[in-house]
């Protein structure tokens, strides 16, 4: 356990927030002072010694446990898996501290506190045509269960509310984007080149054979006549 740092400022009486800046994540809680005080159980001796000016620490603490994650945790959160990928275990727990009494656990809150951390790099994606989702998973007392969590792309955190503090799993899930193909052009087709003449070329050719008949006729004729005088 990583006993924060007492602020100097703190008066006799007061609750104070003493979360360290080492958290995966710069994981911390996120509610103000009064709706912790009205969430985490207190003993009747803790409140008299508040009531008598003892002050109050409150603490979160965020610790990745990968390599030494209970068996039976692992099994139960690759039971829930599904098509996720495993990303890493963290402990998460919470602290109070009343006075000079020593630091205590708390495993059960009375209502839902909000905790948020970063993604570590190593967690994000970098692949654009790739489209990640993140899920989390607690297990706590034998049970394991995956929770609500709200993921923000821009800031690259992830933000949950939790009433229970043991052992979670953070996951993941890559999907690929569908990039719609891009439509071949169509290609029309290449005329077909005629043998034809044009039309002038056309008109030129019937002309031609016109006056080809037109003078054959005349030659025809002349011959004609020329039998005839020499007939005669």
């Amino acid at each position: 356990t990583i006993l924060p740092k007492k602020p100097e400022t703190q008066n006799p009486g007061d609750y104070v927030d003493t979360t360290p800046d080492t958290n995966v994540g710069g994981a911390q809680m996120d509610n103000t002072m009064e709706e912790l005080k009205g969430n985490i159980p207190f003993t009747e001796e803790e409140l008299d010694a508040v009531s008598k000016g003892s002050d109050v620490e409150i603490w979160l603490e965020v610790t990745e446990i990968s390599a030494t994650v209970p068996n039976e945790h692992k099994t139960m959160v690759e039971e829930k898996l599904g098509d996720n990928k495993l990303g890493m275990y963290l402990d998460v727990s919470l602290f109070k501290q009343v006075g000079e009494a020593d630091a205590q656990k708390v495993t059960t809150l009375n209502g839902e506190i909000t905790v948020s951390f970063m993604v570590p790099e190593e967690l994000r994606n970098k692949d654009t045509s790739v489209t990640r989702t993140y899920k989390v998973i607690r297990v706590h007392d034998g049970v394991a269960e995956e929770i609500d969590i709200v993921y923000d792309a821009e800031k690259k955190t992830i933000t949950f509310k939790t009433d229970r503090f043991s052992t979670y799993a953070l996951t993941y899930l890559d999907e690929v984007e569908n990039v719609p193909e891009t439509p071949t052009p169509e290609v029309p087709p290449t005329p077909e080149v005629s043998t034809l003449p044009n039309t002038g070329e056309h008109n030129d050719f019937l002309l031609w054979i016109a006056l080809l008949f037109i003078g054959g006729g005349f030659v025809l004729k002349g011959i004609k006549i020329k039998k005839v005088h020499e007939n005669g």
